[in-house]
């Protein structure tokens, strides 16, 4: 059940990203926890400068699998600090990808880095996948976490619940959270 998923999310999440770069052709993406994924061949529009950010031994083996471009580069961090936007362009349009991974933080680590995002980046967009609070109680039975260390730790009913348009202003439009 996961692998079709993840084929139907990732299918929204390219067309999501292509719909953006159509309205911000210069925009900048910044694939957070990316690991494998190579959305920017997929997405690019000629323009875009993308940044593929991950831990820095996800960074190294990536770096055995994949170049780095003109306009996409990798760049190794901890998203749980600050340090690992150093170096990314924070002007203009930025559309923040966070596909499969905000599920393994911790509610006090999401919202560390959703206020660190916001306060980097002018303005922009965030792209990211939510798990449902009965999905993370249940993570010992999910198929691609039960074989593993791994386990769920954040989830929410509603992307509405990670509003916050008085901390996060430049990541709204009216009311509305980019």
């Amino acid at each position: 059940m996961s692998h079709e998923g993840v084929v139907a999310r990732t299918i929204l999440f390219d067309n999501e990203v292509k719909r953006l770069l159509e309205k911000y052709p210069d925009a900048v993406c910044v694939n957070i926890g990316c690991g494998f994924d190579d959305r920017f061949s997929r997405v690019d529009n000629g323009k875009v400068r993308w940044y593929n950010v991950d831990l820095p031994d996800s960074i190294e083996l990536r770096k055995k699998v994949f170049e780095e471009r003109d306009r996409e580069f990798m760049t190794a961090g901890d998203l749980t600090g600050t340090d690992w936007t150093e170096g990314i362009p924070n002007e203009g349009v930025t559309i923040i990808i966070a596909e499969g991974l905000l599920m393994y933080f911790s509610e006090e680590q999401v919202s560390g880095l959703l206020d660190h995002i916001c306060e980097y980046f002018g303005k922009g967009y965030i792209l990211a996948e939510i798990m449902h609070p009965f999905a993370v109680k249940n993570s010992s039975h999910h198929d691609t976490v039960k074989n593993t260390k791994a386990a769920f730790g954040w989830g929410i009913e509603s992307g509405k619940e990670a509003e916050s348009p008085v901390q996060r202003p430049q990541f709204c439009e009216g009311d509305k959270l980019l």
